[in-house]
């Protein structure tokens, strides 16, 4: 399967924590694209590519910058509508695995021990993309905990819609 290095890197990191034979999911927050890598520590058969991508969140509806209220509610919408168009992933671990440095640093200092996974379920993600609507309606990133990063509220805001629509039942971030 020809993926690109950093992500087969990824997927490999992803799978050194897994049981011999056990199934992954890994969720790729690209650029431009979004794509899903499943597998096993035998290697990736298969993936999944949605046109959706964190900078392509952030040049179209977030229009440059950090989402305001309004653009986030449009990229919410944008999300929704591409993971809407039926994309036939197979019976996969119910458990996404994310490297995401930024969300892993988030996660740490929201409480989360640290070790070189954390695991969020999808009320803690929830959790995480309340503070992050906090700041797109005026409240301080910094009194959020959160960077004040449009890319890293894209990958956010893709995550979350992920969970919710595709039904994963939480994240297991890696540093």
């Amino acid at each position: 399967m020809n993926l690109p290095d950093l992500v087969a890197a990824h997927f490999s990191r992803a799978c050194k924590g897994a049981l011999p034979g056990e199934r992954v999911t890994l969720l790729s927050i690209e650029p431009d694209v979004t794509r899903f890598v499943f597998g096993s520590q035998g290697g990736p058969e298969g993936n999944v590519v949605l046109q959706l991508g964190a900078s392509a969140l952030v040049r179209g509806p977030f229009k440059g910058g950090f989402p305001d209220e309004t653009r986030l509610e449009i990229a919410i919408a944008v999300v929704e509508d591409e993971l809407m168009k039926g994309w036939a992933l197979p019976a996969q671990p119910r458990v996404l695995s994310l490297v995401e440095p930024a969300l892993f640093d988030v996660a740490q200092a929201s409480g989360y021990r640290p070790q070189p996974r954390i695991e969020l379920d999808i009320q803690a993600v929830e959790g995480l993309f309340g503070r992050l609507a906090a700041v797109s309606y005026g409240s301080p990133a910094a009194q959020q905990g959160l960077p004040m990063d449009a890319e890293f509220a894209a990958k956010l805001l893709i995550l979350r819609e992920v969970l919710h629509h595709l039904r994963f039942e939480g994240v297991m971030l890696l540093a």
